[in-house]
């Protein structure tokens, strides 16, 4: 019931004429409401980023955990249908999961957890040793 309310008043404020950017963070809460209900799917490991990738969430105003609390929940961001469904039999198989996020400033960051799960890098698109050959990158 308290989540209701809380949806309640989100879907209030995204309607009302109150500024874009305001607009913008009323609809980040509701994803992260919408996510705060869902349990991981797997243990992500170790954590591992690259520097380029952490002032790219800095300047987004992104942090990790929220990236990593969707890459574990299932939400694979911004990536096609098919390499949904590759993710998913990786998921119940073993394999390496990629996830692809597209951040408040247009850039993307790469999330990819390792077959074993053992460790998870948050990495730019870009950057070398990324094997995200199945995400068309």
């Amino acid at each position: 019931m308290r989540h209701q309310a809380m949806e309640n008043i989100i879907a209030g404020l995204a309607t009302s004429t109150i500024p874009v950017a305001l607009q913008a963070l009323v609809k980040q809460a509701a994803q992260l409401a919408e996510h705060s209900n869902r349990r991981p799917l797997f243990d992500a490991g170790a954590m591992l980023r690259t520097p380029a990738a952490m002032l790219a969430l800095i300047q987004a105003a992104t942090t990790e955990s929220e990236l990593i609390e969707r890459h574990q929940c299932g939400d694979w961001g911004d990536i096609t249908d098919a390499d949904r469904r590759v993710n998913d039999l990786a998921l119940q198989q073993g394999g390496q999961l990629v996830s692809l996020y597209r951040l408040r400033t247009n850039r993307f960051v790469l999330v990819v957890t390792a077959g074993d799960r053992r460790s998870t890098r948050v990495v730019l698109p870009e950057a070398p040793r990324v094997q995200a050959s199945n995400m068309g990158l």
